[in-house]
């Protein structure tokens, strides 16, 4: 939403101010599969969740340059993707962490400091689950699995149908290229595969419902 906390409390309050909605365009809760999860967590499909493990790496190269500028980017990759898979671990829990260890590493030069190319986090919540957050530019894995008391379920990039799968990225039209739920339970294993969504229409379209309406937006600035 913006490139230091300061910032992100100065818009909080002009909203507030001006009696006005704020959004951040936070598209995955609109992403079938991710609402899937999320149900789970809501109704204890699979009993409460103990540990759950993601991550959001992609090789950057020498893409997206502006990326190593600390006062447009705002620092390492952990702002710019990592926070993905922290509310991924919000949703897949219902809670907020309450405490957090990192740990950062760089093999490239060419990141300056204050840009680490690769953060590693344990996040612990409320409830006693545990969180393991990763997130990289020197390569590519996505990651996102929930071990709870009763199964097992994650998101998994299913690249057979564009050639590019990926949990939590999106193509450049808005819409999900290839993912599938699986659900690991006593040795079984269940596979659900939703038709990708256009999710930034979806997420436009509730934001402004939610104005019209004034009903709370699932993606809201506090958040």
């Amino acid at each position: 939403m913006a490139v230091t906390a300061d910032e992100c409390r100065a818009m909080l309050a002009a909203a507030e101010e001006n009696d006005v909605l704020l959004g951040s365009s936070y598209r995955l809760h609109w992403e079938p599969h991710h609402q899937k999860l999320m149900e789970f967590t809501e109704k204890q499909t699979y009993g409460v969740p103990k540990s759950i493990t993601t991550e959001f790496s992609w090789n950057r190269r020498d893409n997206k340059p502006w990326l190593l500028d600390k006062a447009l980017a705002g620092g390492l990759d952990f702002l710019y993707t990592v926070f993905y898979t922290i509310q991924a671990g919000c949703y897949a829990t219902g809670e907020s962490p309450i405490s957090a260890v990192a740990h950062t590493t760089t093999t490239r030069d060419v990141y300056p400091e204050g840009i680490e190319e690769t953060m590693s986090a344990i996040l612990q919540f409320p409830g006693g689950a545990v969180m393991t957050a990763r997130a990289s530019y020197a390569y590519g894995n996505h990651l996102f699995t929930v071990a709870a008391d009763k199964g097992t379920y994650r998101i998994e990039a299913d690249g057979s149908e564009s050639g590019r799968g990926s949990v939590f990225g999106q193509s450049g039209r808005g819409n999900v290229n290839g993912k599938r739920l699986e659900i690991l339970r006593f040795g079984k294993i269940e596979t659900i595969k939703f038709p990708d969504v256009y999710q930034l229409a979806n997420l436009h379209d509730a934001f402004a419902e939610s104005i019209l309406n004034q009903t709370p937006f699932k993606a809201d600035g506090e958040m």
